[in-house]
C-alpha cells in the first residue's frame, strides 16, 4: 500500500537491510490518506486491530494508519515470526499476500 525506499529504484536499496527500509514521504502520505479513509468508513463506533510485521516501513504505516484514529478505536500487534521475503513465502503451503 506505501511507497518505501525500495520502490523508486528497481535495485535493491544498497547497504540497508530490508527489515530497516524505511517509508517515503509519500509513503507516509499515502498511509496518512488510507488512515483518514478508514476512519470514515468505521464511524464513531468501529474498531481496527492491526497485525504487522516487525518491518521499519509496515511499523510506520500502522502508526500513521492509526494517528488518524481515536485511540479507543484501534489496536496493534508486531506479527515476529513473518515467513514471508520478498514477496515469496518460504513455506509453499502457505499462500502469500
Amino acid at each position: 500500500m506505501s511507497r518505501s525506499l525500495y520502490n523508486p529504484c528497481c535495485c535493491p536499496f544498497a547497504g540497508t537491510p530490508d527489515h530497516r527500509v524505511q517509508l517515503t514521504a509519500k509513503g507516509h502520505t499515502q498511509a496518512l490518506k488510507a488512515g483518514q479513509a478508514l476512519k470514515e468508513l468505521m464511524g464513531p463506533d468501529g474498531r481496527a486491530y492491526f497485525y504487522v510485521s516487525p518491518y521499519v516501513r509496515t511499523l510506520q504505516t500502522a502508526q500513521d494508519i492509526g494517528s488518524c484514529l481515536d485511540r479507543d478505536q484501534v489496536g496493534a500487534r508486531a506479527w515476529l515470526t513473518l515467513p514471508c521475503e520478498s514477496g515469496r513465502w518460504r513455506d509453499t503451503r502457505l499462500p502469500c499476500v
